[in-house]
């Protein structure tokens, strides 16, 4: 939603770059005046006619998904092109392909791969000196790390991204700077900083107010700039209490081309949220819906509109589809939070948090490798003596960097799981909240009759007893049994093992049991440094020290003991 106008900076930047082929004159002053929509309607026409190379034509395809939020779609798009051998003869289209993959990974909830590609891309930057590509794929890095948690180190990077980019005079940063400060804004916003957010909008209205008379940009790409940031000057008018300069705002708004098209509406739907137009936003959003595929359900944008549509249908008094709603919302987060498990979320965090770092090992064994062919040609036996040397004490410093990352990750891990367990209980509350407020008044001993939880998913009936065992903290109690907790479940023997088996991945109540107890000594060995193995091991719920020591490692990849000297040497 708030990225779609990148899609005619981008396209606007690579269409003039490469001008020699025949079609491309026309491409420039003609696609980057049409929606996303009639170029798709294009790319099929010029597809069937063979005139236009196909890595191209992938190439545009990817970009206008990527604009309507259809990121999953632009991803696949972008991976063909990547995969070219004719695209590889073609640096602009190459590098601008890189761009738009990583960010629609990130956008599209793909954490992993959007990592990976910036991992790579930057390490092949640095080496050759390509300050535009390290520049965006930092600000995709600040994307994962805002989509983790980790919101200063991602405010920090961008911003470092945006210093990059102003040490050019080409149009191109310029624009670029725009939309970067756009999604920076989006990040405040949602961090509920207002007054910052407003601050980034006025640094990204002077830019506007720059491209107003240039030549160089397409009157309907301002326009469309404009649109969105009359948008959300509005909104946060009125989050600020300025009314006026609110109503303002979006009178200018709505003076623009932008806001008749899909995207503008949904950008527009924030501040027609606050001022009570419900039924408007339920019209936007639905026609967002009909567009959307189901691969691109665990978006950023659908799971936006998925709370907008529950808001605005409450504020209706539709109970009962405000709970639908918010239904399929939490099913979309929970089952993305059950997908990342320990070792998959330890291996995203390293990838994203020591780019940097593996760009200079990276940078450091290439300056090795050439010093190393000097000393070989005039001192062979020494040469060799002290590569061994160097790979050695390379080896132990990089085996004692490892144990304190894993140790300094498993301790955000931790704090990022009692994080999502407490905003999973909120998001609990407020469907709990919408059950009971569409059904009539209920005692707390009535909320959930025998009845009720038979009639209950194994998806529903696992996040209940999940958050009973969470909050009661039953799995430090090793003496419980298999019937106690199918009874805290309340169905009988045969259901309560399927569901267990359905939600730990094949898992049983002690692999359940037991994931709970590693991470509870985890907040112990934090929170007490005086407490031995041992007794962590016992409150823990496992005293047999053997096998405490044995699920440790094999959950974290270190010993207890080590971890406990990590996390010494970083107090």
């Amino acid at each position: 939603m708030r990225l779609h106008y990148i899609f005619f900076i981008l396209l606007y930047i690579s269409l003039s770059v490469n001008s020699k082929e025949s079609t491309l004159p026309s491409l420039i002053l003609r696609e980057i005046s049409v929606t996303p929509e009639e170029l798709l309607e294009e790319l099929d026409s010029m597809e069937d006619t063979g005139g236009y190379k196909e890595h191209r034509i992938n190439y545009l395809r990817s970009y206008a998904y990527y604009s309507l939020c259809k990121y999953n779609r632009a991803s696949i798009y972008a991976d063909s092109v990547l995969h070219s051998e004719e695209a590889r003869n073609d640096s602009a289209i190459m590098f601008r392909t890189i761009v738009i993959a990583a960010e629609s990974y990130a956008l599209s909830s793909r954490l992993m791969d959007a990592a990976n590609m910036v991992t790579a891309a930057l390490s092949y930057s640095r080496r050759t000196g390509d300050t535009s590509l390290e520049a965006n794929m930092m600000y995709v890095q600040g994307i994962i790390w805002n989509r983790m948690g980790l919101y200063e180190k991602s405010y920090k990077i961008i911003e470092d991204a945006i210093s990059i980019f102003n040490g050019k005079t080409d149009i191109g940063s310029k624009l670029r700077i725009s939309a970067i400060l756009d999604m920076l804004a989006d990040f405040y916003i949602d961090s509920g900083l207002y007054e910052k957010a407003w601050q980034v909008c006025e640094r990204s209205g002077d830019f506007l107010k720059r491209f107003e008379n240039s030549d160089e940009i397409n009157p309907i790409l301002i326009d469309r700039m404009y649109g969105v940031y009359y948008s959300k000057m509005a909104y946060l008018s009125l989050k600020l209490n300025r009314h006026t300069l609110a109503n303002d705002y979006y009178l200018r708004y709505k003076a623009t081309r932008m806001s008749g098209t899909l995207m503008g509406a949904l950008e527009i739907n924030p501040y027609l949220l606050l001022i009570g137009r419900y039924e408007d936003v339920i019209s936007n959003n639905k026609a967002f819906f009909l567009t959307t595929d189901n691969a691109d359900t665990v978006s950023v944008v659908y799971r936006r509109s998925l709370l907008q549509d529950a808001i605005s249908l409450k504020r209706l008094g539709k109970y009962e589809y405000a709970y639908r709603c918010l239904e399929k919302y939490n099913n979309i987060i929970e089952s993305y939070r059950r997908n990342i498990d320990a070792n998959r979320l330890f291996e995203l965090y390293k990838a994203a948090d020591y780019i940097r770092y593996e760009a200079g090992i990276e940078a450091a064994r290439n300056e090795l490798k050439s010093r190393q062919n000097l000393i070989v040609a005039l001192f062979v036996l020494i040469g060799f003596l002290i590569l061994f040397l160097i790979f050695i004490l390379m080896e132990r410093m990089m085996l004692r960097k490892k144990n304190r990352d894993i140790s300094r990750l498993i301790v955000e891990l931790n704090k990022s799981m009692e994080s999502s367990v407490n905003e999973l209980e909120k998001s609990d509350d407020v469907r709990s909240a919408e059950v009971v407020e569409s059904a009539g008044p209920k005692s707390p001993e009535e909320a959930f009759s025998k009845a009720d939880l038979n009639k209950m998913s194994n998806e529903a009936l696992f996040r209940r007893f999940d958050s009973i065992v969470m909050n009661e903290r039953l799995y430090l109690d090793y003496n419980l049994q298999r019937d106690y907790y199918a009874s805290v479940m309340g169905v009988d023997r045969n259901r309560f093992a399927t569901v267990i088996k359905e939600a730990t991945d094949g898992g049983n109540l002690s692999t359940y049991l037991n994931n709970m107890r590693l991470n509870y000594s985890v907040t112990l060995f934090r929170e007490h440094p005086e407490m031995s193995i041992s007794e962590v091991g016992d409150a823990s719920a496992i005293p047999n020290i053997s096998t405490f020591y044995r699920l440790f490692k094999e959950k974290y990849g270190l010993s207890p003991k080590m971890f406990i000297e990590q996390l010494n040497s970083e107090r």
